[in-house]
């Protein structure tokens, strides 16, 4: 490890810490049940552009250009735009 500087595996061969993956769709699911969750992933339906300058990634170009856009998967052009729905959710990645 570059942090701490142990050896990655213990001795029998195990690894001595591992990351369990925590499913997106789960996730989502359980948020939806909260209604003060429900309220809050409901910002970007309800958030008005900046008028002037970017006070926050909705008002960026790269969203702004999405609801005029259909939604492709590989060459296939889908029936629906963007964010047409108020629930569509829109999800950040950052690595």
């Amino acid at each position: 490890c570059p942090f701490c500087h142990e050896q990655r595996y213990r001795a029998d061969g195990k690894p001595r810490h591992v990351f369990w993956y925590l499913p997106l769709i789960p996730r989502l699911v359980g948020s939806f049940l909260d209604p003060s969750v429900i309220e809050k992933m409901r910002y970007r339906a309800n958030y008005d552009t900046a008028p002037t300058g970017v006070a926050d990634v909705f008002d960026g170009t790269h969203y702004q250009r999405l609801p005029n856009e259909f939604v492709r998967v590989g060459a296939e052009m889908l029936g629906h735009r963007f964010f047409d729905l108020l629930t569509d959710i829109a999800l950040g990645k950052k690595t």
